[in-house]
C-alpha cells in the first residue's frame, strides 16, 4: 500500500498544488507540486517540487503546517 492522498489544495492559477497524504504508519505529510505541459512531447502532469520530508501525527497539524510553510498558500490566507 502506498501513501493515500487525503486532501489537495490548488493555487488560484491551478499551476501549483499541495497534496496532503497519510502514510501506512498513520502519520501525515505533504508535498508541493507544479503542473507541467510539454506540447512538443505531448506530455503533461504534476511533478513534485521536492523539499524536506515532514511527519505529523494528525491531519489538523499537517494542514496548519502547510498554510505556514507553503509561500503561495500563506499569502492567500493573509491577504
Amino acid at each position: 500500500m502506498s501513501d493515500e492522498a487525503v486532501e489537495t489544495i490548488y493555487s488560484k492559477d491551478q499551476k501549483r498544488r499541495v497534496v496532503i497524504f497519510r502514510r501506512e504508519d498513520g502519520t501525515y505529510g505533504y508535498r508541493e507540486e507544479y503542473h507541467y505541459n510539454n506540447e512538443l512531447a505531448q506530455v503533461e502532469g504534476w511533478s513534485s517540487l521536492g523539499g524536506r520530508a515532514c511527519y505529523y501525527g494528525d491531519l489538523g497539524t499537517a494542514k496548519r503546517e502547510v498554510i505556514e510553510n507553503v509561500l503561495w498558500l500563506a499569502k492567500r490566507n493573509t491577504g
